[in-house]
């Protein structure tokens, strides 16, 4: 079971702060760098799967263990991982096996991450397909037998991250919290939007209000939150204990900046102007490439780049140019060209 005193720091740790999602392509050790110091509370990795875990996928086990000189099927307990970081790293799993929970959870204990959490809450037709995500909303029986035996299987704090439900049921999420919430959750993390929402319309933060007034283990909030004011107001309307942001941090991610400001009361800085965008633009490109090799930090920049560098005349020209880059050195000359604009 999670040991209480992992728990009460993690809680402490995360409350009334600023939480990077878990996102598909996105949340890397590049992307935790690019936003370390920018008041991040914690940051989550993109999913991964538990079923592969157990299967002894080599490039799943990789995933997890992607800091250079860690090896990939730890024998015994490594240290902290991301201890530059200075905040929590979580693992979100997925899957719908909850053997290959159990063993994911002793994995990601090995492997030196600071807590996981558990995924009931993706729509992506591929992954409901397959029974996982959201789908387990469906099956709250399934969905309680993998928290439990991930819980039993680890001494880190445990969270889950749920929607609303379906459209036929949005408000099976009430009656799966509470019963993760008595089986000793850490935390749950609520998307109020049901599956068949995916991203579309408003998230319904009155339902994550609700949610914070029917269990006793803290709520984090997501969705729709894309500028400081949002923050704020999530965590004051709703009664959230942090709030997570995810497709926002894609597009802008100086915005972590301003939203922690915001959230701690002090002065918001402004956003960032055009040499700022390009700046963070040059440095999401050079954490990229000193962890993944010049070729492949190139071909993943370029959907950074096309959100990052808006704003000015004759951007659409530097995008078009941005979206094809191939090597360090023209990326380099294209950001020193775009300084000029």
């Amino acid at each position: 079971m999670s040991r209480p005193d992992l728990v009460n720091t993690f809680r402490e740790r995360i409350a009334g702060g600023l939480i990077s999602a878990p996102l598909a392509g996105t949340s890397d050790p590049p992307w935790y760098r690019l936003l370390a110091g920018e008041g991040i509370n914690a940051f989550w990795t993109e999913m991964t799967t538990a079923d592969g875990l157990l299967r002894g996928g080599r490039k799943t086990r990789a995933m997890l263990t992607q800091e250079p000189g860690r090896p990939t099927d730890p024998p015994r307990p490594l240290p902290r991982l991301y201890p530059d970081l200075g905040v929590p790293v979580v693992c979100q799993l997925f899957g719908h096996l909850p053997e290959a929970f159990a063993f994911a959870a002793r994995f990601v204990e090995l492997c030196g991450y600071d807590a996981l959490d558990l995924n009931f809450g993706c729509p992506a037709q591929k992954v409901v397909r397959s029974g996982n995500g959201v789908a387990l909303m469906r099956d709250p029986p399934l969905a309680l037998e993998i928290a439990s035996a991930t819980l039993e299987s680890t001494s880190l704090p445990v969270t889950a991250k749920l929607r609303l439900g379906f459209a036929s049921d949005p408000r099976i999420f009430l009656r799966l919290a509470a019963e993760l919430d008595g089986m000793g959750i850490t935390a749950l993390t609520l998307h109020p939007r049901t599956r068949e929402d995916g991203f579309s319309g408003r998230s319904d933060w009155s339902a994550i209000t609700e949610l914070v007034g029917a269990v006793r283990c803290p709520v984090i909030g997501n969705g729709d939150v894309k500028a400081p004011e949002d923050a704020r107001r999530m965590l004051e309307s709703t009664g959230c204990h942090a709030v997570m942001v995810g497709r926002a941090f894609i597009r802008e991610p100086w915005q972590a900046r301003r939203m922690a400001q915001m959230l701690r009361g002090e002065e918001v800085r402004p956003e960032a102007d055009w040499t700022g965008r390009v700046e963070w633009t040059r440095r999401h490109g050079l954490l990229l490439a000193g962890f993944y090799g010049e070729k492949r930090a190139m071909f993943k920049v370029r959907r950074f780049a096309l959100h990052y560098l808006r704003g000015v005349e004759g951007a659409g020209e530097l995008r078009r140019r941005m979206a094809v880059v191939a090597d360090l050195a023209e990326f380099e000359r294209l950001l020193d060209e775009a300084l000029a604009l």
